[in-house]
C-alpha cells in the first residue's frame, strides 16, 4: 500500500511520469512542458499532425484522474470534432491497468465516481454559459472558433483558482483571437509553437509531397504555422495597421478665425 501511494503521489505530482509509465508514451519535449504547465493561459500553435491533440487529451485525462471533482470543457468549432478529443480522452482512460469507476459515460460527457467530469461541447456561445469554475477548458481548432465563443469562455474561470485555458490550433489566416494571442507581446500567455520540422514523425519526404499538392498558401499554413492572407484578400493586414496611428492628434476641423468666431459658423 505505501507503495502504491507512493506511486499515486508521483503521478500527480508530475504529469509526465504518469503518461510514460501507465499509458507508455515516449513523449516529446515540448509536450512534456504542457503537461507539466500550470499556469492559467498557454496557447499552442502547432502543425497538423505534431500530436498537439494528443497532449491536449493527456492533459485532460490526467485532470480529471488526479482532482476529485475538478471539471473539464473541451470546445471545438462542432460537436463531432469535441466529441474526437473526448473519444481520445476515454481511448486513454481503457489503457489504465486500474479502470476508474464512472457514473455517467456516453459519447459526448463522462463522470467518474470522484466527482470528475469531462464534458465535450461544440463551438457555440450558449452552450458553454451554464458551466462554471473548470480546472481545465481546453478550445481545440482555436483559429476556426468565433470570438463570441472565446469571450463568452473567459469570465467562468473568474472564480477558479486552479483554473487552466488552453488554446491550440494551426492557424486560419490573420484573424480572430487565436491569431491576436499569437501576435500580441503581452505576457499573459505562454506560447508555443511547433511547426512540421519540430516533430519527428513528419519526414522530408512527406513534406515534399505535401507542398507539392497543397500550394504555397495552404502548405505554410498547415505545416509551417504561419498566419497567412487570405488568397482573396484586397489588402494585407500590415498595409491596414499603417493606417492606424495610435497617437496622431485630431485635426481642428474648426479652429478659430481672426474675430473669435469659429470657421463655418
Amino acid at each position: 500500500m505505501p507503495n502504491l501511494m507512493s506511486k499515486d503521489i508521483a503521478h500527480l505530482l508530475d504529469p509526465v511520469k504518469f503518461v510514460e509509465e501507465q499509458l507508455k508514451y515516449n513523449l516529446d519535449d515540448w509536450q512534456k512542458d504542457v503537461l507539466r504547465y500550470e499556469s492559467r493561459q498557454l496557447a499552442m500553435l502547432c502543425s497538423r499532425q505534431s500530436g498537439k491533440s494528443t497532449i491536449a487529451a493527456l492533459k485532460a485525462l490526467h485532470t480529471a484522474l488526479h482532482f476529485p471533482g475538478s471539471l473539464t470543457l473541451i470546445v471545438s468549432p462542432s460537436q463531432r470534432q469535441s466529441g474526437e478529443m473526448f473519444k481520445l480522452v476515454a481511448k486513454e482512460m481503457q489503457k489504465l491497468p486500474d479502470q476508474p469507476k464512472k457514473i455517467e459515460d456516453n459519447k459526448l460527457s463522462m463522470t467518474l465516481q470522484s466527482g470528475s467530469r469531462v464534458v465535450s461541447l461544440p463551438s457555440q456561445e450558449s452552450t458553454v454559459r451554464g458551466f462554471a469554475n473548470p480546472r481545465l477548458v481546453i478550445i481545440d481548432e482555436a483559429s476556426r472558433c468565433t470570438d463570441s465563443l472565446y469571450l463568452a469562455i473567459r469570465p467562468m474561470l473568474a472564480t477558479s483558482e486552479s483554473g487552466q485555458l488552453i488554446v491550440l490550433s494551426t492557424p486560419n489566416g490573420r484573424q480572430g483571437f487565436f491569431f491576436d494571442i499569437f501576435e500580441s507581446d503581452s505576457d499573459n500567455w505562454k506560447r508555443i509553437t511547433i511547426t512540421a520540422e519540430d516533430c519527428p514523425r513528419i519526414s522530408e519526404d512527406f513534406l515534399r509531397e505535401e507542398k507539392e499538392t497543397l500550394g504555397e498558401y495552404f502548405f505554410k499554413q498547415e505545416y509551417f504555422c504561419q498566419f497567412v492572407e487570405g488568397e482573396n484578400a484586397v489588402f494585407r493586414y500590415e498595409d491596414i495597421l499603417r493606417c492606424f496611428k495610435p497617437d496622431a492628434e485630431a485635426l481642428d476641423l474648426w479652429g478659430d478665425d481672426d474675430n473669435g468666431f469659429h470657421a463655418g459658423a
